[in-house]
This record gives structure tokens, C-alpha cells and sequence, in this order.
């Protein structure tokens, strides 16, 4: 990442150290890939958190500043469907889950399903 989080790790060649590996970037990659999707975004998830970010360190800042995608998942999510993107979220019900108690799995369904119940 961008931060300086990710360790510099080097492998190859002869003293084990000709090349260097570049950890994938998760959450950016999947930011990057909603904010391109044109026809369709589909997540499935045992927990999705509306209010989690994609970014983080100066990315995060930069997207605040830029303010055309969201970096929050919940909200970047309503900005694709209303630029007419098909959006489906498959999340986990937990049953032991309601309004009071957010369950015993900690999926964020009742946050999810409060989140977006104004969205088609």
C-alpha cells in the first residue's frame, strides 16, 4: 500500500534479492473495480460493513478531496446505482440478529438492511 505498510520483500537471483514483491492492493483493487463497473456489481459476503473504507492513508484523503466516487462501500455502492449500474448484495442473515442485538456473527445484516432499505 501507499502508506508504507507493506513490507519491502525481495526474492531471485543469487543473493535472493533481484526482484521485489508487490502485495496485492485488496481494497483498492475492489474500490477500483466498482468505481469502473458500467453494467453490473455483484458482492456476496458474510459481512459487509456500509461504513467500512476502501482506502485508506493519502488514497483515502484523495478521494475525500476528488468527492466523485465515495470511498465508504455503502455509499459508493448508491452512487453506482444511480449512475444506473445493476447493484446486488448477497449478505448473511443472522438470525440471532435484529435491530437491538447485532447477533452473534457480527455480519452487519441489520445495518446493511436499514442502510439500503430506501434503494431499489
Amino acid at each position: 500500500d501507499d502508506d508504507g505498510s507493506s513490507p519491502d520483500i525481495r526474492y531471485g537471483g543469487p543473493n535472493d534479492d533481484e526482484k521485489l514483491w508487490k502485495p496485492p492492493r485488496l481494497w483498492r483493487d475492489i474500490y477500483d473495480a466498482i468505481c469502473n463497473a458500467r453494467h453490473l456489481v455483484y458482492i456476496v459476503g458474510w459481512s459487509v460493513d456500509v461504513e467500512q473504507y476502501l482506502l485508506r492513508g493519502a488514497e483515502l484523503e484523495e478521494a475525500k478531496r476528488a468527492g466523485k466516487h465515495s470511498p465508504r462501500i455503502g455509499d459508493l455502492l448508491i452512487q453506482k446505482s444511480e449512475e444506473g449500474v445493476v447493484v446486488n448484495l448477497m449478505q448473511w442473515d443472522d438470525y440471532t440478529s435484529n435491530f437491538v442485538f447485532p447477533g452473534m456473527m457480527g455480519s452487519h445484516d441489520e445495518k446493511s438492511r436499514a442502510f439500503f432499505a430506501s434503494t431499489k
